[in-house]
């Protein structure tokens, strides 16, 4: 079988290892992607493992890493510590835990320190500079007004209100007002207005006024010492500064010049402090990348190591896993490499028995990896079964485009695709999700265009236009006397549809008529070729019941139905009817429904062969065939695997000898134990842990599907097979059905497409005068928008959804289980999915 066309032999196998190379070991392996392991600690606790609390460890330096990296957001330095797959695998394993984590620690508390120190004086500068604004702004706030207060707050002369301005004018005796000033927000404007009010019911005035910046001087008015406390309450609540107020015992012109040279002070200490952070944030850029590397790599490893068994006693760790047969090898030359001048013992790798169902393993490359992803997202292949990835490659892109086949349209497509070859070769297109993805999926576009401009060929169809391009029509308009236009044939065009078709009544009609045979046929074939596969699984799995009794009655029912079906089509196309001796052309669907409700006779209606006899034998035969094919599926192999049950013989051992070989079995380890307790070496060690492990391996399980069941009971089987002879019978009729979406999308297509041009740029192309130039411009544009769109977009992931759909359901179900399970390696480049 052809690389690629099964999964690749895998072993299980086990690997001892010194404690001293462990971790070197999964690194190795971790590059390689060449193992799968076993967790042998499945039923311990994570805080029963090794390596939990270094896990654990290497959480809270990521968290403190996420905390810098805000850190260095707020602060609007750039930096990228993105980590890519090829970083992980290429880059090489970094300091120990305790030296990152010593360095992440230093750094972080370096960066909260000066940053709070930061913002600290950040905050006092403002504070500074608001009351500075108040300050120089106060004399003036208040002269203005004077009058506001007077009428609000009930002074009727203005000497009373002079206090407000110069307090050095105050008699003992004058009841005077009292104000707090200070600066808000706009934000903070509205609310804080609305609690002044609340707080002092009323009892008091706010005046604000305007800044260059987003904030506002203001000054309350209020009489008494009580509403003074609970004002100077409310702002400490709503976090507002106050700047000065009125029975300050310092002038404000004191004030002012204090505040200016604290001001100057705060600004050269904060631009000091801000430096300083700086410097260290840019220290602590150059550094983050590869913390974050080492700190992904060192926790993948820890939890691999979390996997293997802990042999304290001899400073051995036990591992197993799957790996494919032929990477044993590279296996071997890593463990060769990470003892090399260590002066440990050398690891050994034996191999052992199957535990439960191998994993399925396919190599890919970059063509067939995208196809292996739509068969992967609807289920894994089972191991050594056939993978549908294969033929899928050719399949799916042949059914796109026969659904979308336009010389034009896929033509764009397959530019597209090209286009995207090229760019992923020139540039990084990993940063933007639907880049990576699209360039992900290349080849499959590619492959799409390929086969949509291959079957606009053939269906002659280039934007609902017919091109004749090849040898010229072989048809002519020829008249009659009656002046009907009949078609007169000279020759066979080339390639594809005649270009005569266009334009003439029965267009439509005749491009229908083929275009749903043509999705029949290739129903049909596709799901013959998917009975092959089942076929080959068969022999491959030595399940010679499932061919006899299950692979062989469903071709004679497909072929005695669908192949005559096909084969009729096919038969009527080689006619020339208009020299035949049958009196009419039979409708396929007319002798098909005849060949079930009359058998054995055949009219004039339902002929096609020349001989009625004849035709009406092979009808008779294959209906017989049909229908004793459905009772052989369902009961041969069930009744054969019953016969089987019934007459194995089972080795009978008694129980009481039972008992004694599992109660001696452990007496004989624990001598062993015993014995080698002092001098056992690692071959020694390797021999015991076979023994001791030789109890809980399980037997392989055989995957072929006749042996499967013996195990079960009759009814289980029998009900088994009645749902699997239902599911065949009716979903092959169904299927068929299916297929005939490759003639409606198609259909669709090309009338969409007709539609588009036709009341677009043909209605405009025939027009004439001044404005026809207007008029070409904007139908182009409403073409082009139109086409890009529906039959560009839209209609490229119909079809694209569609295929699948045919593949997932019509195709794979003729052989494909979707059971198996995938063979996921430890891999550093896979560590990121999983963060």
């Amino acid at each position: 079988m052809w690389p690629g066309f099964r999964s690749e032999d895998m072993s299980y196998v086990q690997i001892l290892l010194p404690s001293a190379v462990a971790e070197e070991f999964v690194d190795n392996v971790g590059r390689e992607a060449c193992m799968e392991f076993t967790d042998l600690n499945a039923n311990f606790q994570p805080f029963q493992r090794t390596y939990t609390k270094d896990i654990m460890k290497i959480q809270e330096i990521e968290r403190r890493i996420r905390e810098i990296e805000a850190q260095l957001k707020e602060y609007k330095v750039p930096f990228k510590s993105d980590v890519t797959a090829d970083d992980l695998k290429n880059c090489p394993r970094g300091t120990i835990i305790d030296a990152i984590a010593k360095d992440v620690n230093k750094t972080y508390s370096e960066l909260k320190s000066q940053g709070n120190a930061e913002k600290d004086l950040h905050k006092q500068l403002l504070e500074r500079e608001a009351k500075i604004e108040v300050l120089s702004q106060m004399e003036t706030f208040l002269s203005q007004r004077i009058a506001l207060v007077e009428e609000r707050l009930g002074l009727m002369e203005s000497e009373d209100a002079m206090p407000l301005i110069r307090r050095d004018e105050r008699r003992p005796d004058d009841v005077t007002f009292k104000y707090i000033a200070g600066v808000v927000t706009n934000a903070q404007r509205v609310s804080f207005e609305r609690q002044v009010y609340l707080t002092t019911r009323g009892n008091s005035l706010v005046q604000f006024e305007a800044t260059s910046h987003d904030r506002m001087v203001f000054a309350v008015f209020f009489l008494g010492n009580q509403l003074q406390r609970l004002l100077r309450r409310l702002c400490q609540f709503m976090n507002i500064f106050v700047c000065y107020e009125s029975d300050s015992e310092t002038p404000r012109k004191v004030l002012l010049q204090q505040a200016q040279s604290e001001r100057a002070e705060d600004k050269r200490a904060h631009l000091a402090t801000k430096k300083l952070l700086m410097r260290i944030m840019r220290e602590a850029v150059t550094q983050l990348k590869g913390w974050k590397i080492t700190l992904i790599q060192e926790k993948g490893i820890r939890v691999t190591l979390n996997k293997f068994r802990q042999k304290a006693r001899n400073n051995v760790v036990v591992a197993e896993g799957w790996c494919a047969t032929k990477a044993k090898e590279q296996i071997h030359d890593i463990m060769e490499q990470i003892v090399h001048g260590k002066g440990v013992s050398q690891p050994i790798l034996t191999d052992c028995p199957f535990k439960g169902n191998p994993p399925t393993y396919f190599e890919e490359n970059e063509l067939t990896a995208a196809f292996q992803a739509i068969v992967d997202t609807y289920g894994v292949p089972r191991y050594k079964e056939f993978n549908p990835a294969i033929p899928t490659i050719i399949t799916f892109p042949f059914l796109f485009g026969v659904m979308y086949g336009d010389m034009f349209h896929g033509s764009c497509l397959l530019l597209f695709a090209l286009c995207l070859l090229l760019a992923g070769k020139l540039t990084d297109l990993s940063q933007s999700e639907l880049m990576s993805s699209l360039y992900f999926a290349r080849y499959v576009l590619l492959l799409m265009g390929v086969f949509a401009v291959y079957c606009g060929v053939i269906y002659n169809d280039c934007m609902s236009v017919m091109v004749n391009g090849w040898n010229g029509s072989q048809w002519q308009h020829g008249y009659t006397t009656d002046d009907q236009v009949v078609m007169v044939q000279r020759n066979v065009y080339a390639v594809g549809i005649d270009p005569a078709w266009s334009g003439v009544d029965n267009q439509l009609s005749f491009a229908n008529s083929l275009k749903m045979k043509l999705a029949v046929i290739i129903g049909v074939i596709q799901m013959t070729f998917g009975l092959f596969l089942k076929l080959s699984n068969h022999l491959q799995e030595n399940d010679f019941i499932s061919v006899w009794f299950e692979f062989i009655p469903q071709m004679v029912f497909m072929m005695c139905f669908f192949g005559y079906m096909v084969f009729l089509i096919f038969y009527k196309w080689c006619i020339d009817w208009t020299t035949s001796t049958l009196s009419d052309t039979p409708s396929l669907i007319t002798v098909l429904i005849k060949m079930f409700l009359s058998p054995g006779s055949v009219d004039s209606e339902v002929q096609i062969f020349g001989n009625k006899n004849l035709q009406a034998t092979i009808q008779v035969i294959f209906l017989l065939a049909l229908i004793l094919s459905i009772p052989v599926m369902l009961c041969v192999k069930p009744c054969i695997l019953r016969s089987r049950m019934a007459n194995h013989n089972y080795q009978n051992v008694p129980d009481d000898e039972k008992e004694e070989t599992e109660v001696q079995l452990p007496v004989v380890q624990s001598k062993e134990g015993e014995k080698s307790e002092k001098s056992q070496t690692t071959d020694e060690v390797s021999k015991q842990t076979e023994h001791e492990d030789s109890k809980d391996t399980e037997s392989h399980h055989s995957t072929q599907h006749g042996k499967r069941h013996e195990h079960e009971s009759f009814g289980d089987i029998m009900i088994h097979q009645l749902i699997h002879t239902i599911e065949y019978v009716l979903g092959t009729i169904s299927n068929t059905a299916s297929y005939l979406r490759l003639w409606a999308l198609s259909l669709a297509h090309a009338e969409l497409s007709e539609v588009f041009f036709d009341k677009t740029l043909r209605m405009t192309l025939e027009s004439t005068g001044v404005g026809a130039v207007i008029m070409n411009v904007v139908s182009a544009a409403a073409f082009l928008s139109f086409t890009c769109t529906v039959l560009l977009i839209m209609d490229v992931l119909e079809c694209f959804l569609h295929a699948l759909r045919l593949h997932w359901v019509e195709f794979q179900n003729k052989f494909f289980y979707a059971d198996g399970k995938a063979f996921r390696p430890f891999a550093f480049e896979k560590l990121l999915k999983a963060e």
